[in-house]
């Protein structure tokens, strides 16, 4: 009897506790499944509901076939046994070798196609990066720092100041800053005295007739300060307020309007939208949930919190200017600045399932688009607050005019009944489309931001837009 006992006794070895934790983790994700099944009913349009409970179910059917193997294969012969689960434990690491190679290649440099284009028209196209343009300054005696923007304070959710913790929403003021490179050569610009790409003394309450927030189409990417759409305003005779930073998103703007635009109160506040704040196919695309993982910048969608940076600048230039000098390196600097990799990315086989098309839940991209209906409608009240007007102006993407792609996120946006009440601008209908070659209005013809002729039209189309409405 004992030793029919023993002969029934499952043994406890490695290659049955390998079948009991892939049994364990398919009932994780059926009931992971479950839990985002039920909370499909948030969902705000029934199209994507569905699709997200097909998804969902998907993966219950797959994770409970797979628990199912996982307890049959309990059942097999010893030898049986130990082979396959030295093939899963074997395949396991392998998986996160194949994710991080994938999330290599993702930052790896690629040839930059403008260069070959600038040289065949003879202009000499500056390859270095920002920090070698800092770093060559540097030797020289004349100091320039990186463009510090919301974005790249994201991984630490702010900095350690010496009065707390704070979250710097421009970059250090009165500095040098090198902007991106598009045209051939890297701008450096004077940013203002709370670290925005404008002339200094714009900053006087009830005297702004504009202000403008947004990402790098807004602050300047590869522009002259003069050339951006608050300065092509200026030229106008307007009072033009330039309060974009690369790598904005609703969130960071949120902050922005209520930290710098609210105790202005400018007559007019123009919210711009690019692709990149919802759609995740695009490059760069998860800015709006990047910051939605900011405790800090969260605090925003409570309408009274302000940090009152406007009256703090000396305390960020002091954190910021802390920030570089504890970096040996500007290469360090930059690495910190620029994060390209995280280890919960790495967890979660991000690049693998966008790769394979294993994506990301899409009741996600829902939460984002219902995220950014809250920010936007927040932000239209604090601007009416004042007798201020919010105007939501769309930046129509490279991508629609080299292979014709469609922007959903921009049939969202125009049926949302939440800012339905919010003045539209459709910049490709006001501008785009009626240009015989709307490609020229990019540098060299391709992906990035609008060449200086494309912002004045802008400007220009903006500019009659606001006159027609009697907004100014």
């Amino acid at each position: 009897m004992n030793n029919q006992t023993v002969k029934q006794r499952r043994p406890f070895t490695l290659s049955n506790i390998v079948f009991y934790l892939g049994f364990l983790f398919s009932l994780l994700l059926i009931t992971f499944s479950f839990f985002k099944i039920q909370g499909s009913g948030s969902v705000t349009y029934l199209v994507e509901k569905a699709d997200v409970i097909e998804h969902y179910l998907i993966i219950i059917s797959v994770s409970s076939l797979f628990g199912f193997l996982f307890i049959l294969a309990l059942k097999l012969e010893t030898g049986i046994k130990n082979k396959i689960a030295s093939l899963l434990v074997l395949t396991l690491p392998w998986i996160f070798i194949f994710e991080l190679y994938l999330a290599t290649e993702k930052y790896k440099p690629v040839e930059n196609p403008r260069v070959s284009k600038a040289s065949s028209i003879g202009i000499d196209f500056d390859t270095r990066n920002p920090f070698e343009i800092i770093e060559g300054m540097k030797k020289r005696g004349v100091y320039a720092f990186p463009n510090v923007t919301p974005y790249s304070l994201l991984s630490s959710d702010g900095l350690d100041s010496t009065q707390g913790r704070i979250f710097p929403l421009g970059t250090i003021s009165n500095s040098l800053t090198v902007i991106s490179n598009e045209s051939g050569y890297f701008p450096i610009v004077h940013m203002d005295e709370h670290g925005f790409n404008n002339p200094k003394g714009l900053y006087v309450e009830n005297e702004v007739d504009i202000a403008l927030v947004g990402d790098s189409f807004i602050e300047g990417g590869s522009l002259e300060t003069s050339q951006t759409i608050a300065g092509v305003f200026r030229g106008f005779g307007l009072k033009a307020l330039n309060l974009g930073k690369d790598g904005n998103s609703p969130l960071s703007e949120l902050a922005i309007i209520k930290e710098f635009a609210e105790p202005l109160k400018p007559k007019v506040v123009l919210w711009f939208y690019y692709i990149n704040d919802l759609d995740r196919t695009q490059n760069g695309g998860d800015n709006l949930a990047l910051e939605m993982t900011s405790p800090f910048l969260r605090k925003y969608l409570d309408n009274k919190f302000s940090q009152d940076l406007i009256y703090k600048q000396e305390l960020v230039d002091k954190t910021l200017k802390n920030m570089f000098l504890l970096k040996e390196e500007l290469k360090s600097t930059e690495e910190v600045l620029n994060p390209s990799f995280n280890i919960l990315s790495l967890i979660k086989l991000r690049n693998l399932r966008e790769k394979y098309f294993l994506p990301r839940s899409k009741s996600s991209y829902m939460e984002d688009i219902s995220n950014f209906e809250l920010i936007v409608t927040k932000a239209n009240h604090l601007v009416s607050s004042w007798g201020g007007k919010l105007y939501i102006v769309y930046l129509p993407p490279h991508s629609k005019y080299f292979y014709n792609a469609q922007d959903s996120s921009k049939e969202i946006l125009l049926s949302s009944n939440n800012l339905i009440k919010i003045p539209f601008i459709d910049l490709h209908e006001s501008v785009f489309i009626d240009e015989p070659d709307p490609l020229s209005l990019f540098p060299f013809r391709e992906f990035g931001h609008y060449t200086p002729e494309g912002f004045y039209k802008i400007t220009n189309a903006l500019f009659k837009r606001l006159k027609q409405d009697e907004a100014l």
